[in-house]
């Protein structure tokens, strides 16, 4: 590679397609703008003449992407899937079109020719204008377009989200019309921010937490890039908040997106990817979803971020890790790189680490590159490319360290007229002319650490056009110039976001968020109030109706809030801290009214009863504290613990209280990861003073683990508790009795149901109707149709917070939901379109249509047929096999041919998930009738079927680790075949020797009759036992190993891990 390689400077050509005359391809059947690098944006006088690239742009004729004024005929993009097309395509199109024309007219003549008398039938060809949201957009178009959003269609709309991603950059979108505008990530979302209106507009399609975000330089094209599984990149139209192009496949499975950047003029997309090597990929993203040119990094070079193009040189590119700047040329597919050396010794200084690196405005043609020690590295052009006269290589050379603060710089920015501006940790943002000598620095306002610095693009700072009553302060030059610069927004790592305004030095604080993880979320249950806490101690009560917060206050940073709860009337807040402190607030001022400190662990979960009486905390030792309010006769209360018991013996997993029907007392109950459901008597802890008692403790699960607890809304016609487990599945437990008396097959997204919350009736509805259910995942969120049945088509899930849910919460009318990210630092507020989700449950079908889906083969399939089969064979085998009585045949089988039923298809249950399906069936009615149903009809059996079959079948995975639990029993790596039968026998669901008999007989019959054969065709002698001969345990090896009992006892492939079974 020579010092003499240099980007080339785009020549002049009078071919460059504009905006206008760009065509689109047959998939995407709306024209999208192509920005060009145009030396001065088309405007209507000069739309028929091609704009001249300028060898040498200036910042005054900086080109940019197509604006409103100029893009009037360009229509809204449909399939942002595929982009627009090349101009040899749309040239194509265009010949077409005269071809048609010509025709046209050659049929006109030859009717005028032909006619005899004045009466003409001339053909009217009329082509309608093309109708463009996209490109006839401006400032307006996106209140209008949120507006509409306000009225879709989904179950779940997203209407607003507290907090920010303060680590990646907020960018100013004010470009004269939009001001007071931003942009920024909030977990996987986009987020348009007016602040004037107070309004968001939320940008949804990544799946995962978005890792990079960039503008191009009118603003109007806004980029943003997740990491995770299947992560792509969007290119989104700000004047319109529509996705335009995605991007997907650019990283390999398991990869990164570390960077991502798009070229002032929008023309270009860049990315840094991170998977086995860093890879730099570059996408003319208006022509093709494949990269024009990428690029390998050497492995030494991993971490490489902050990607930047040349404001004025698509062609020239520069990235930067902690430790390494890299330099990049592109031409015609192939990329070349320069990573010069920088290190303490170059200049025999410490350098620190480097934090951002951008290119200086043209006539500079110089680098700078911001270090964690307060310098500036400079770099330069090599002097033998530079007496070569090439403008602008991508070779370059540390030239020099500028000191530029006494702290660490942690951003680097320029303005339009070249201004250099940095900010460090300690809040200080300074301002440097093109050589770096100081200008000017806030000094009015108090900040964190600097995250990013963005400018305002309109010229209303420009001291000929702006108005003469200007306020402008001096500069720190010796001359005292007026500083004139445009209003820009600062944000810090801290959660604030400023906009700084010149003229005047005004300052408005847009944003104070907290940089933390808000995780922590309780919402009132008679008040538009949510309050949110983090881990760094903020506590912070908001107004979602007006998106206004309340009150706030800062607890201690060294004890984290991990649980809070409004009482009844909203008159309290209870706040559990990780040092086992209880904390109760006045929920008005957050005072606090109580204190308690009766645990060393953290406080997991916190309830008030349903008139406020109790109060209840789960800590992670595994215990239970209950609370009482004592009124006073001066009618003051005082809080007093009345009872605390370690009523579990594992991770206390959910905690709710309820109401008896019968005597208008407060009940208790928690679940645990030890499968217990226990009850706590709170009136006998009244009489007896800090002696709480248990009322009753029931083991509901064998081998799921019940993650999540809440009283069933009467919709049914008993009282019920609803549970979630981790094997896919909501059950149903009678809250007297705690007998299962249904168990339905859950909404199945990615992970287990962890959370439920019973959503509240709206105001003036029948409580016992359209009532709702919502639930969390690990990273969604959904709602579900009450009563339960089963069917997938009665509920819907969407990512609720791709980096994890902590806590999901309803508002009191029933119209909103809230999610809490673990590690993500924002709130999502949803509301809920319950017509759309009837809708949805009405599509899915009637009777058996929804569950056909979930059997194989479908409705037709060879299952549904097995089904049948077996069904009727079970009225055979009722009937007695052999007899020659005539046969009846019914829609109805005896109850206790069900278990029958159920092996033959292949779901094997345990004798409590056998006598849990037939107490379902059985009590069915009882409440009603007072009677047992005895007989199961087909639709029935094909629900009940579906509802308790494992909902993803036995994986060899599962069937490896349980074999592992009976090995680390025993000792080596094989179990011995007396212990394996021991436990078969002796512990869980016992199993007699005459059962465990037969089960071997059916995995092991062939080798059991040939031993037997083996044995009988031998001489025994006189003291060889004969007893054992017959005994199939006999056959079994002395040490059982994973691999015999997969393959060879359980006869599975052991090559097909990760299939069910």
């Amino acid at each position: 590679m020579s010092d003499t390689e240099a980007t080339p400077v785009p020549e002049n050509t009078s071919t460059t397609p504009t905006p206008e005359n760009r065509a689109t391809s047959p998939g995407n059947t709306a024209n999208t703008p192509v920005p060009e690098n145009t030396s001065t944006p088309p405007t209507p006088e000069n739309t028929a003449t091609t704009p001249v690239l300028e060898n040498t742009p200036t910042p005054e004729n900086r080109a940019t992407s197509p604006t409103p004024g100029n893009t009037a005929n360009t229509p809204v993009p449909q399939n942002t899937s595929t982009p627009p097309t090349t101009p040899a395509l749309e040239n194509k199109e265009l010949k077409e079109e005269e071809n048609v024309r010509a025709t046209l007219d050659s049929k006109t003549e030859d009717n005028i020719r032909d006619t005899k008398d004045d009466q003409l039938t001339i053909p009217q060809v009329e082509i309608p204008e093309p109708e463009s949201v996209l490109l006839s957009a401006d400032s307006s178009t996106l209140s209008e377009i949120s507006s509409m959003a306000d009225e879709t269609g989904q179950p779940l709309n997203m209407k607003w989200t507290y907090g920010f991603n303060a680590r990646l950059p907020v960018l100013n979108l004010n470009d004269g019309k939009r001001r007071g505008t931003v942009v920024y990530a909030s977990s996987h979302v986009a987020v348009i921010y007016d602040h004037l209106k107070h309004k968001q507009t939320i940008l949804e399609g990544h799946m995962n937490k978005i890792s990079a975000i960039c503008c191009n330089g009118d603003r109007r094209w806004l980029v943003t890039a997740d990491s995770g599984p299947q992560c792509c990149i969007i290119v989104w139209d700000t004047f319109t908040g529509i996705p335009v192009q995605t991007l997907f496949d650019v990283v390999e499975e398991g990869g990164s997106i570390n960077s991502v950047t798009i070229s002032w003029d929008a023309k270009y997309v860049a990315a840094i990817t991170q998977a086995n090597r860093s890879k730099l990929q570059i996408w003319d993203w208006t022509a093709s979803c494949e990269p024009v040119a990428s690029v390998e990094l050497n492995s030494h070079y991993r971490g490489q971020g902050k990607l930047r193009f040349h404001e004025v040189d698509n062609h020239l590119m520069t990235s930067n890790s902690d430790s390494q700047v890299i330099f990049y040329s592109w031409v015609k597919g192939e990329v070349k790189f320069d990573a010069p050396v920088l290190n303490d010794s170059t200049f025999k200084k410490s350098i620190g680490l480097f934090v951002t690196t951008l290119f200086q405005m043209p006539p500079k043609d110089l680098v700078l590159t911001a270090t964690s020690t307060g310098l500036v590295a400079v770099w330069s052009t090599p002097r033998a490319i530079q007496r070569k006269g090439i403008l602008r290589s991508y070779r370059r050379r540390p030239m020099k360290l500028v000191q530029l603060s006494s702290k660490a710089l942690t951003s680097l920015a320029q303005t339009a007229e070249g201004l250099i501006v940095c900010g460090d940790v300690t809040g200080q943002v300074k301002f440097y002319d093109s050589n770096l000598s100081l200008l000017y620095w806030l000094d009015n306002v108090k900040l964190g650490a600097i995250s990013s610095i963005s400018f305002d693009i309109c010229d209303d700072h420009i001291l000929g056009i702006a108005d003469t009553n200007h306020s402008y302060p001096d500069d720190a030059t010796i001359e005292r110039f007026r500083f004139a610069c445009a209003t820009f927004t600062v944000s810090t790592y801290t959660g604030q976001l400023i906009n700084y305004e010149p003229n005047g030095l005004k300052v408005t604080n847009m944003l104070c968020e907290c940089h933390s993880a808000l995780d922590i979320i309780a919402a009132s249950p008679n008040k538009p109030l949510l309050c949110i806490g983090s881990k760094a101690g903020m506590l912070k009560v908001v107004d979602y109706n007006d998106k206004q917060a309340t009150v706030t206050r800062m607890l201690p940073k060294n004890d984290a809030i991990h649980s809070l709860t409004f009482n009844h009337d909203s008159s309290l807040i209870g706040v559990g801290l990780s040092s086992g402190t209880t904390h109760i607030l006045n929920a008005i001022t957050l005072t606090t009214e109580a204190t308690f400190q009766l645990s060393q662990q953290v406080i997991s979960k916190m309830k008030f009863s349903h008139n406020s009486k109790y109060m209840a905390t789960t800590d992670l030792g595994f215990s239970v504290t209950v609370f009482q309010a004592i009124e006073h006769e001066n009618g003051n209360k005082e809080w007093r613990c009345i009872g605390r018991y370690k009523s579990h013996y594992d991770v206390i997993n959910d905690m709710v209280f309820g109401v008896d029907e019968e005597t208008d007392t407060c009940r208790l109950m928690t679940v645990g990861n030890d499968r217990n459901l226990v009850e706590y008597d709170l009136e006998g802890a009244e009489s007896v003073l800090q002696n709480i008692r248990l009322r009753s403790i029931h083991r509901i699960e064998q081998s799921a683990l019940p993650l999540s607890l809440e009283w069933m809304p009467p919709v049914m016609t008993e009282s019920f508790l609803i549970t979630s487990n981790s094997q896919y599945k909501m059950r149903l437990y009678n809250s007297t009795t705690k007998m299962c008396r249904y168990t339905y097959l859950a909404p199945t997204f990615g992970t287990p149901i962890s959370k439920i919350k019973v959503v509240p009736a709206l105001e003036g509805e029948d409580p016992s109707k359209d009532r709702l259910l919502c639930y969390a995942t690990d990273t969604k969120i959904g709602v579900q149709m009450l009563p339960l049945d089963g069917s997938p088509h009665r509920s819907v899930a969407i990512i609720g917070h791709a980096s994890g849910l902590s806590q999901i919460e309803c508002s009191f009318d029933g119209k909103y939901i809230f999610a809490a990210g673990g590690n993500s630092s924002s709130v999502h507020m949803w509301s809920i379109n319950r017509s759309a989700l009837k809708s949805a449950a009405l599509l899915g079908g009637e009777g058996l249509e929804p569950f056909y889906g979930l059997l194989t083969g479908g409705k037709e399939g060879a299952l549904i047929k097995e089904i049948e089969n077996f069904f009727y064979y079970a009225q055979i085998k009722s009937q007695g096999e052999n007899t020659r009585d005539v046969r009846e045949a019914s829609d109805f089988i005896d109850l206790e041919q069900l278990p029958f039923v159920m092996r033959a298809l292949g779901f094997y249950p345990s004798e409590q998930e056998i006598e849990d399906m037939l107490n379902e069936v059985k009590f069915k009615n009882y409440v009603k009738t007072s009677k047992y149903v005895n007989k199961i009809n087909l639709p029935d059996f094909i629900k009940l079927y579906i509802n308790h079959r494992p909902a993803f079948g036995l994986s060899i995975e599962e069937l490896a680790s349980a074999f592992q639990t009976l090995r680390s029993t025993a000792e080596g790596q094989t179990v011995n075949r007396n212990y394996f039968l021991h436990v078969l026998q002796q512990l869980g669901e016992h199993l007699t020797h005459e059962e465990l008999a037969e089960c071997l007989y059916s995995l092991l019959g062939k080798e059991i009759v040939e031993k037997i054969e083996t044995y009988n065709s031998v001489e025994l002698l006189d003291n060889e036992a004969t007893t054992d001969i017959t005994d199939p345990a006999h056959v079994m090896p002395d040490d059982i190993s994973l691999k015999y009992f997969v393959t060879h006892l359980l006869g599975l492939d052991v090559n097909r891990r990760g299939d069910s079974v």
